[in-house]
């Protein structure tokens, strides 16, 4: 199988920064900076970029600080660049790669790790998991302005859950001590998605600031809201190629086209008290919000060269070089409305306090609740027959790998909506929760071998509730075809290069099953849903 890639929606960003600090640090780190390098700006050859190069710096000191191998990306670097997630931020470091969804990253793959290995933090404790059949963290759902650092941490030491197998992705929010005096940033972002026509945008803000009588008081609170509508256009070639009559032949086509909008936005409110350097207490609280509604549209032609051989199936299939024909094949027409709303809520409080002698005590504690709602995940199929007399029948071109098939053979049912006839509706809902209850102390104590040289033992303690409600209905349909349910706007893909044909439209076809309820049967042995 090989399929054409999904065009994406191209930003424009205007971003503005206003902040009464220099050069903001890296969040949560204390790795000094480096100092600026000089240019001789008397040369008129000299071109001198330093966009990126001083938290590039402060991203490497730390990695060169760390006694584990990790990689970092600062807040300064995200809103230089159209990430839409956190996902996205993140598989701009080496080693890091992601698993996309419409062209935006989701799961992060670390060292080519399944995703379900690799461990998710939120300002150090683990994250929730809103996937039902899994652990993976769905990173697209925190929009990546709400985060002040992201460090990926590719080996592990003994102070770390346990759960990372594969590695562990820590996300950490802005604080106001990872700036020096108040800052305000905004940015704003318009487009133009060129296939559909349709224009997203997107903003977000932050603001803090340091207060009280030492100004040992620090607050944070960031906003962010987008709305990304997109259209992408998906072909499929066969999955399984047979061998007939001494040729390689394969068995299945299909185009298909989404269109859909995601939406997200969130908060961030983070409150830090630091009445001295030995004494520390902060209260962190993200919540964030997922939206994704989307239609899909799939038209699929089954080859007869699946059958054993010509002429002993009902369908025939003849080939010469790169060219073949075929009768007999059989046609179906689908839509698929999803409608998916996740949420994801983390609350932690805590603080760190001297013990004297350099002794140091940390005490935290974490509620977060991850929820993954699909209220409705509903497709309806429509297709003809297979026989010689009912089936459609085409020519393939089989020049490239990526096949072309014309289905418009004598007689050409393959665009007639009357040779649709409905076949199956399908309706799929389902609510995922996660909850965590967490709790941690560490005590690090300091030996005499050196500053760097420490003792470090803790405990932690964490609660998972997990549960997965879903309801699967599936009616056989009887008695219409797809002339009153469906709608021929001339839809082309890739520039021309295949015809869809009449789409289902999923309304109506609603309409009408519940309009005639006797035209659908409830299946008590219903199919498996099609991916």
């Amino acid at each position: 199988m090989r399929a054409i890639g999904d065009r994406n929606v191209a930003l424009v960003a205007l971003a503005t920064a206003l902040s009464a600090t220099s050069v903001p640090a890296l969040a949560q780190t204390d790795t000094p900076t480096t100092a600026p390098v000089e240019a001789d700006v008397g040369d008129p050859l000299d071109i001198v970029v330093t966009g990126q190069r001083e938290a590039e710096i402060r991203a490497i000191d730390a990695k060169r600080a760390a006694n584990n191998i990790q990689d970092s990306v600062a807040s300064t670097d995200v809103g230089k660049l159209p990430d839409q997630n956190v996902a996205e931020a993140v598989r701009r470091l080496p080693g890091i790669s992601v698993a996309n969804d419409q062209g935006e990253g989701r799961y992060v793959i670390i060292r080519g790790g399944d995703p379900n290995l690799a461990n998710v933090t939120i300002n150090g404790q683990t994250a929730a998991a809103p996937e039902p059949e899994g652990r993976q963290v769905k990173l697209d759902d925190i929009p990546s302005s709400l985060i002040g650092s992201v460090t990926v941490v590719k080996t592990l030491t003994a102070d770390r859950d346990a759960n990372a197998i594969a590695g562990q992705v820590d996300i950490n929010t802005l604080t106001a001590f990872d700036r020096k005096g108040t800052f305000f940033y905004a940015r704003g972002a318009y487009g133009l998605n060129d296939l559909s026509d349709r224009k997203p945008y997107e903003g977000d803000a932050t603001f803090g600031t340091r207060f009280g009588a030492n100004r040992d008081f620090g607050l944070v609170v960031s906003g962010n809201y987008s709305r990304r509508p997109i259209e992408s256009e998906n072909v499929q070639g066969s999955v399984n190629y047979r061998v007939l009559n001494g040729q390689v032949v394969p068995d299945d086509f299909r185009l298909r086209d989404y269109n859909l909008t995601r939406r997200r936005y969130g908060a961030v409110a983070n409150l830090d008290c630091r009445p001295s350097d030995d004494t520390q207490f902060f209260l962190r609280t993200l919540y964030s919000v997922f939206k994704d509604n989307e239609t899909r549209d799939q038209f699929r032609i089954a080859l007869p060269g699946a059958r054993a051989a010509n002429g002993s199936g009902t369908g025939i299939f003849n080939q010469v070089g790169d060219t073949a024909s075929f009768t007999g094949g059989r046609a179906t027409r689908f839509v698929r409305r999803r409608i998916e709303d996740d949420d994801t809520l983390t609350v932690q409080g805590g603080g760190k306090l001297g013990l004297g002698g350099g002794a140091k005590l940390s005490v935290e504690g974490t509620y977060s609740k991850a929820t993954k709602k699909d209220p409705l995940r509903s497709e309806f199929q429509f297709r003809t027959g297979n026989s010689l007399a009912a089936g459609v029948a085409g020519t393939i071109d089989l020049s490239d790998t990526l096949f072309i098939v014309d289905p418009t053979g004598a007689p050409n049912r393959s665009y007639d909506p009357s040779f649709f006839s409905a076949l199956q509706v399908n309706y799929d809902r389902r609510r995922a929760k996660e909850e965590l209850y967490q709790g941690r102390a560490d005590i690090e104590i300091p030996l005499a071998f050196g500053d760097d040289t420490v003792i470090k033992a803790g405990g932690k303690f964490l609660r998972r509730d997990k549960t997965n409600d879903r309801a699967f209905q599936q009616n056989d349909l009887n008695g219409f075809n797809l002339s009153v349910a469906g709608v021929n706007d001339g839809l082309f893909l890739y520039d021309g290069r295949y015809r869809f044909g009449p789409r289902v439209d999923y309304d109506r076809a609603q309409a009408y099953v519940t309009a005639n309820p006797a035209r659908a049967v409830f299946n008590r042995r219903p199919r498996s849903p099609t991916a």
